[in-house]
């Protein structure tokens, strides 16, 4: 209603409270695009840093990371202009690590370093002392650096740290699945250490004793993951909490499974199958159900869950297969369908002689 008429502190007040609201109920869409009206057609009002940062932080939680990453950038810009750098500080120095994590979550390695000249820079003080918001923020993100390079039990020692720390319950949610995943990750890697041999028995069950224990507390994290992050309504998850909610259920059947506890990966990958339905992912979960039956000599129970995977192939829907980031293609599953109810034959001709 104040839009194009004269009263511009008016409209400028109604603009900015109604971003607030979007952003406090939830709707990131409307509240990006109410900040981007705010920042956009009032260019003196002092609240215009607050605008941009707000949006910044509204386009990196639906991973519009190219988009979180200019705004920010233009913050870190401003500060330095002595001219139109006036109450942009503060917002500034807050850009800091949401502008690492930015960086660290958009895939794209090239932009890795800045990340982590950005959270020296924290973590040296230049944006508060040890006690500040922004060097937990900052453990946090490092947390993330060492996870991202593969440098696990650093990870795992940083986002502990971190966990500790940090008092959001949103971003505490993000840092236990990312600890989760460190420890199932370093698991695997002390697992393909073992597998080369030519190590001392005494070191090998001391590998093997940290290997279980990690898988163990990945086990506890994941599920603290699936728990909580179910419990947030759908419409308030941002992109990437659905991620790691979809990897949380499905990665607490291969712990079960590579720890040996079968019936408890049966059990997993089922609540993950009805978690997920129509997921292709789903998929997967058949395909080690049927493993962890034949691990466990239940031969009948693994034809059972050979011919359930088969079904499920089938009715996925062709355009299902034009995602790149599927881990074997289509041919590869009509291979591998085609092999289990053989291997399942054999093992059941095997088992009764």
């Amino acid at each position: 209603a104040l839009a194009g008429g004269d009263d511009d502190p008016a409209y400028a007040s109604s603009v900015w409270d109604s971003a607030g609201m979007f952003d406090a109920g939830g709707d990131t869409s409307e509240a990006s695009a109410a900040y981007t009206e705010f920042a956009g057609s009032i260019s003196d009002d002092p609240r215009l840093p607050e605008a941009t940062f707000r949006l910044a932080r509204a386009y990196q939680s639906v991973g519009q990371y190219a988009l979180a990453a200019q705004n920010y950038e233009s913050l870190l810009e401003v500060a330095l202009d002595p001219e139109r750098g006036t109450g942009v500080g503060p917002f500034a120095v807050r850009s800091y690590v949401p502008l690492a994590e930015t960086y660290l979550e958009d895939e794209d390695p090239s932009n890795d370093a800045r990340a982590s000249d950005l959270l020296e820079a924290v973590l040296r003080g230049e944006a508060g002392g040890v006690e500040s918001p922004a060097f937990g923020d900052a453990l946090s993100a490092m947390g993330m650096v060492h996870y991202y390079a593969g440098v696990y039990p650093r990870a795992i020692e940083t986002l502990e740290e971190a966990i500790v720390r940090a008092d959001a319950p949103r971003r505490v949610l993000r840092l236990k699945y990312l600890l989760a995943d460190a420890y199932r990750l370093e698991a695997e890697s002390i697992a393909s250490t073992l597998g080369e041999g030519a190590i001392a028995p005494t070191v090998a069950r001391s590998l093997e004793s940290t290997r279980a224990e990690h898988l163990n507390r990945a086990i506890e994290l994941f599920a603290q993951v699936r728990d909580e992050g179910d419990s947030v309504a759908e419409i308030r998850r941002t992109a990437v909490e659905e991620v790691y909610l979809r990897n949380a259920h499905f990665y607490l059947g291969d712990c079960a499974f590579d720890l040996g506890q079968y019936e408890s990966a049966i059990r997993y990958y089922g609540l993950a199958k009805d978690a997920y339905p129509e997921d292709a992912a789903s998929l997967v979960a058949l395909v080690q159900i049927f493993n962890a039956y034949l691990e466990l000599d239940d031969i009948e129970r693994a034809r059972t869950a050979s011919e359930r995977a088969r079904r499920f192939y089938e009715q996925l829907p062709d355009e299902v297969w034009d995602d790149p980031t599927l881990p074997v293609s289509r041919e590869d599953w009509e291979r591998w369908l085609d092999s289990t109810y053989e291997l399942a034959t054999l093992r059941a001709a095997n088992y009764t002689e």
